[in-house]
């Protein structure tokens, strides 16, 4: 059971890379404070494709259990948003 769940997160995260380098002008949130949520929900409710980017693993993990794109790492870091072919930001404070 502990390798079957190890072999669903590794494919679950492959799906999110793939689905991620596939979006084109999509909406990065940086950061999943109180208002990176509410901005999530509401992007969500509008089907605007979004990815979130936090550097905390227990906010990601918050996130991905809301059926969130996410990203781990530093939103302040060029090479991360880059890296997702970011079209739009939306700075947020945590």
């Amino acid at each position: 059971m502990i390798t079957e769940g190890e072999i669903n997160r590794a494919l679950e995260a492959q799906r999110q890379r793939k689905t991620i380098s596939n979006l084109e002008n999509h909406v990065i949130i940086c950061g999943f404070g109180h208002i990176g949520q509410v901005l999530a929900q509401q992007l969500e409710e509008v089907a605007e494709n979004f990815v979130v980017i936090d550097n905390n693993h227990e906010i990601i993990e918050l996130a991905k259990s809301r059926n969130y794109l996410t990203e781990e790492g530093d939103a302040t870091d060029e090479n991360i948003l880059t890296k997702r072919h970011l079209q739009k930001f939306i700075n947020v404070l945590p």
